[in-house]
């Protein structure tokens, strides 16, 4: 680039780098972008899921089961909010 001696064709040859640079960059940020919203989605979905199958499983168990102190309404509302949200951050 800067050993051509016509500083017109150095010109032209530092925009279209410039250019070229730029929309690699466009590319990664756009990509990036996908890949984060994908991630996220995936995510979400997963929580919402291993809270529908814990919640299926709560209600399916005995009336004995809620009659431990162990697995009172605030102990199952709280596992039921804490683990998914812990799964969520284990995968973001």
């Amino acid at each position: 680039l800067f050993v051509e001696p016509n500083l017109e064709e150095q010109k032209r040859l530092t925009n279209i780098y410039t250019a070229s640079i730029f929309l690699i960059g466009l590319t990664l940020a756009v990509t990036q972008l996908l890949i984060n919203v994908g991630f996220a989605k995936s995510g979400e979905e997963l929580t919402m899921r291993m809270r529908k199958l814990t919640f299926s499983a709560i209600l399916r168990q005995e009336m004995s089961y809620f009659g431990y102190e162990s697995n009172s309404i605030g102990a199952l509302i709280t596992c039921l909010s804490t683990d998914a949200s812990s799964l969520k951050v284990i995968i973001s």
